[in-house]
C-alpha cells in the first residue's frame, strides 16, 4: 500500500478506536509513528504529519495510562482521548 494511503487509513483507525482497546490504539500509534518519521524531512506536508504525530502521541499516552485506571477515571481519559480524536479527524481531512 502507498505510505499516504496507509497513513490515511492508520488515522482512521485512531479516529475510530476507544479507550476500551487501548492496546489496539497504543499498536496503531506505533505503526503510524513508523510510517511517518521518514516523511518528516521529505514531504510537502512535514507540517501536517508533525501535528498528526503529535496527536497521535497524545492518544497512545492516553491509552497506555487507561491500562491501569479504575472505570472512573477511564471515562474521563475517553473524554480527553476523543477530543484528540477530533483534533486528529480534523488534520485527517486536509490530506
Amino acid at each position: 500500500m502507498p505510505t499516504h494511503k496507509s497513513i490515511k487509513a492508520l488515522c482512521r483507525k485512531l479516529i475510530d478506536g476507544d479507550i476500551y482497546h487501548a492496546s489496539r490504539l497504543i499498536t496503531i500509534e506505533r505503526h503510524l509513528e513508523h510510517e511517518l518519521t521518514p516523511l518528516l524531512s521529505t514531504s510537502g506536508k512535514k507540517a501536517i504529519y508533525h501535528e498528526i504525530l503529535d496527536i497521535s502521541k497524545i492518544i497512545s499516552e492516553l491509552a497506555t495510562s487507561s491500562l491501569r485506571q479504575d472505570t472512573h477515571m477511564k471515562l474521563a481519559t475517553a473524554l480527553r482521548l476523543e477530543d484528540a480524536q477530533r483534533e486528529l479527524k480534523k488534520l485527517y481531512q486536509t490530506l
